[in-house]
């Protein structure tokens, strides 16, 4: 329902700017808006019926600019050998994207493959914070570009994946991420409004928030429900995006959350007396 509802919002929209473009106005507006609906159903029943495609149908959910990312990252980094210990991250992220050919479905969790696609280090927490933590310590030997894309595309996975085990998987990874770079991780929400298709597809935003801690102490950070804060765990309420709680810019729970409520830090995160 999300993808038809997605698709037709855009059918719409150009729909209505070619028309305007022509000077339509009333029932050619309608009628030219009607011709493309009726295009647009023919190639949602098109896509319905295939089920023979490579990447996940949870894909389909996401904004077009989100699909973007997740299957840009797919491209390996060029110049670098083909066992350096990075691979054991790639090789698991496109697991989690693309059907395996040889085997003509998707991987099952901690199922070994090959050396192109596995399921088997990802699937086993000590194993792949061993991975993680090995590919960041050679970051440096990587092309910026490429862990760049990589980190974008493991958080919208560690939001949109269907399996909470693929969330934590790649959570964890762009947690580990944000520490490498020194950088706050993103809300859902503050995600989603970033990558929504230039407003298009901001009907389903998402809420969840993120704990903010250090990776290693938040493995399942994504599959918590709200921010992460005492308040909200005892309140059992889902977060806005950090920086809208009561003109609080910094998280409430975080050491600049808390200088901030007592007046010892300003908005521009000035320390006081």
């Amino acid at each position: 329902m999300q993808v038809a509802k997605t698709h037709l919002r855009w059918a719409i929209h150009n729909a209505m700017e070619l028309a305007q473009s022509q000077g339509k106005s009333g029932v050619d507006l309608a009628d030219a808006i009607a011709d493309t609906l009726a295009v647009q159903f023919s190639v949602q029943k098109q896509f319905e019926d295939i089920d023979n495609y490579a990447i996940p149908s949870w894909l389909g959910d996401l904004a077009y600019q989100q699909q973007s990312v997740v299957l840009l990252a797919l491209r390996g980094p060029d110049g670098i050998p083909k066992h350096h210990v990075s691979k054991r991250v790639h090789i698991a992220y496109r697991g989690t994207v693309l059907r395996a050919a040889a085997r003509g479905r998707f991987l099952d969790w901690g199922e070994g493959a090959d050396t192109f696609m596995s399921m088997d280090v990802i699937a086993q927490d000590t194993a792949w914070e061993g991975a993680v933590n090995s590919f960041f310590y050679v970051v440096d030997e990587l092309p910026h570009h490429y862990v760049s894309h990589l980190a974008h595309a493991a958080q919208i996975i560690g939001y949109k994946h269907p399996d909470e085990r693929f969330r934590r998987a790649w959570g964890y990874f762009y947690l580990r991420w944000c520490d490498d770079k020194h950088v706050n991780p993103e809300t859902e929400y503050q995600m989603d409004k970033r990558l929504s298709d230039w407003g298009m597809a901001q009907g389903r935003l998402g809420q969840r928030g993120i704990l903010f801690q250090y990776p290693h102490e938040a493995a399942n950070a994504f599959t918590a429900p709200s921010c992460g804060c005492s308040s909200c765990r005892d309140e059992e309420i889902e977060c806005v995006a950090i920086g809208e709680q009561d003109d609080n810019p910094f998280h409430p729970e975080s050491p600049e959350g808390r200088a901030f409520a007592d007046g010892r830090m300003t908005v521009d995160g000035v320390v006081g007396e």
